[in-house]
């Protein structure tokens, strides 16, 4: 039997924020092209309210269970095939699961997942993943954001049985105090499958993000079904986040508030901000081979400028943390920060173009 085994994985993935958006794209980009994948659901974007006390921009992009329900991975869940009391029992599902090629994917206790910032120093639920088993060493290959050279990086680290089946099962009767938590489960990829481009879907969620109105739910059918208009209009009105367009407004007042209030601001905010303009850029090359009626180079280039502004904007906000918040730099922050609503128009019109194009084919 061979003593090492490493399934596919992919850390070089457009998306990196959030782990758990993450980590579904490192499986499936190794296994096949994902730009379909992107262009169909990676579209949408959301950001806290500043009346919300939580400075992170959340980019609802899909997790390991949402590509299981979308038919893109095949799912099983631990607590469905085994004692989750016993050590033995875990750990043994786990190893037959690599075996088999199966990812396994949880909500972790990060007190015992070493090298992260909470090793050893709390307990604190954080999405998890194994992709492979050391089994003469006695090991997993997880992959996890851990802090290397006081930078926080998306890397692999060894992870000794014991410790793992901790990691997995020591926050389980605490689960309940979190609404995002994932059961244990393994995923693959479905196997023959090379994902299409779902336009219909991508035609709704560039609507939805134009109209700054929210994400989709997934229906009964484990598709996607579109939020009906009355359903949407109570949540947006009780929703602590805004949505598509609007998150240029509200991204902005918060950059300026912090920058007035002198506030470190939350590097994981510009970045998944970046990313999905970086994103965005990629669908949109995608988009417009579609139809030969758009005009391609004008909405490339308009386009490429918005990808410029919000790196720039991450590493003026990035020089704004590292000086200690000086004034020339905090200056430079806001005055790039002021153009906020040329970028959101230029957005609005390249999206709109797009719509239009690509009616016949919607």
């Amino acid at each position: 039997m061979n003593n090492n085994i490493s399934l596919p994985f992919n850390f070089n993935v457009p998306y990196k924020t959030y782990p758990s958006s993450t980590y579904p794209l490192s499986i499936a980009s190794s296994h096949y092209d994902i730009s379909n994948i992107l262009a169909s659901y990676y579209i949408n974007i959301c950001f806290p309210k500043l009346t919300h006390n939580k400075p992170s921009a959340l980019t609802p992009f899909l997790r390991c269970d949402h590509f299981a329900k979308l038919g893109l991975f095949e799912s099983e869940q631990l607590e469905d095939t085994c004692d989750i009391s016993s050590e033995q029992a875990v750990i043994e599902w786990i190893i037959e699961s690599i075996k088999n090629r199966w990812y396994v994917y949880s909500t972790v206790n990060e007190y015992y997942v070493i090298k992260t910032e909470s090793y050893q120093q709390k307990h604190f639920p954080h999405p998890g993943l194994i992709y492979g088993c050391n089994f003469s060493e006695k090991t997993f290959n997880w992959a996890a954001y851990l802090y290397l050279d006081n930078k926080r990086r998306y890397n692999t680290v060894c992870m000794n049985f014991t410790d793992a089946f901790l990691a997995l099962t020591s926050m389980l009767g605490e689960r309940a105090k979190y609404p995002d938590w994932q059961n244990i489960i393994r995923v693959r990829p479905c196997k023959y499958l090379l994902p299409q481009l779902d336009l219909i879907n991508a035609g709704k969620q560039i609507g939805n993000y134009l109209k700054s109105r929210g994400f989709y739910k997934f229906g009964q059918d484990n598709g996607i079904s579109e939020m009906p208009d009355n359903e949407w209009v109570k949540i947006k009105a009780n929703s602590l986040y805004n949505w598509g367009l609007d998150t240029y407004s509200t991204y902005s007042e918060f950059l300026i508030n912090s920058v007035h209030n002198n506030i470190p601001i939350d590097m994981r905010s510009t970045r998944a901000f970046m990313e999905h303009k970086n994103i965005m850029e990629r669908n949109l090359a995608l988009w417009s081979g579609l139809s030969s009626a758009l005009p391609h180079k004008i909405l490339a280039r308009k386009y490429h400028s918005i990808v410029q502004w919000a790196h720039a904007l991450h590493l003026l906000s990035l020089n704004y943390n590292s000086s200690g918040r000086t004034k020339i730099c905090s200056d430079k922050l806001i005055q790039h920060v002021k153009f906020w609503d040329t970028i959101r128009d230029d957005d609005e019109y390249v999206l709109r173009t797009i719509v239009c194009g690509l009616q016949m084919h919607l």
